[in-house]
């Protein structure tokens, strides 16, 4: 015989005693205890607490959507809440219709659009360029949107220093004043509200 077959054979000779002995077990229990003889105890088996059956919460509701509250006419005061989105229509010629067109989508009522004093009176006091003012209150208009016309950025005639193009007050407030007055004229019941 090779030794192969020798270790061939052993390892089926093993296998069987294994196999004898646990059956020899296995039934040697109840036999034991049948004839009244003690059993041996089984080692406990480290035990886990028994994972609780999951428990069905009642279904929850399908929330109705709130009733949309009335919007005030264009005209009137902000209410409370309502929420606004900031647009940069200025020199947009190609995007304002689109851009307006998301802010409705996305259920907005009101835009904050940046006027600069400098763009708008920019050379000499009282002589004002409303060709790109008006062209983006006109759309806001034909949105059907109210606008916080944000107001800022002063011209450079109107300080003494080299502080321009540094946003700061103007020299005389009187000047500003006199700006925002123009504006809010020109634009009455068409802006809504200003940042200034």
């Amino acid at each position: 015989m090779t030794r192969l077959e020798e270790a061939n054979l052993d390892a089926r000779s093993l296998s069987r005693r294994r196999f004898a002995l646990g059956l020899a077990g296995a039934l040697a229990l109840p036999l034991l205890a049948a004839c009244g003889s003690p059993q041996p105890t089984p080692k406990a088996e480290p035990t886990q607490p028994p994972t609780p059956a999951p428990t069905q919460a009642p279904p929850t509701p399908t929330p109705v959507p709130p009733t949309p509250t009335p919007r005030p006419p264009r005209g009137s005061a902000m209410t409370t809440p309502d929420f606004s989105v900031h647009v940069f229509l200025w020199g947009a010629f190609e995007t304002t219709k689109r851009d307006l067109g998301l802010v409705k989508e996305m259920g907005f009522g009101w835009v904050k659009q940046r006027f600069e004093w400098r763009y708008i009176e920019p050379h000499v006091k009282g002589k004002y360029d409303w060709g790109e003012p008006d062209r983006i209150v006109d759309a806001i208009d034909k949105a059907d949107l109210r606008v916080i016309a944000r107001i800022d950025n002063q011209p450079k005639w109107t300080r003494s220093d080299d502080s321009w193009p540094t946003p700061g007050p103007p020299d005389k407030l009187s000047d500003f004043g006199d700006f925002i007055g123009a504006m809010a004229e020109r634009y009455k019941e068409r802006i809504q509200a200003y940042e200034i």
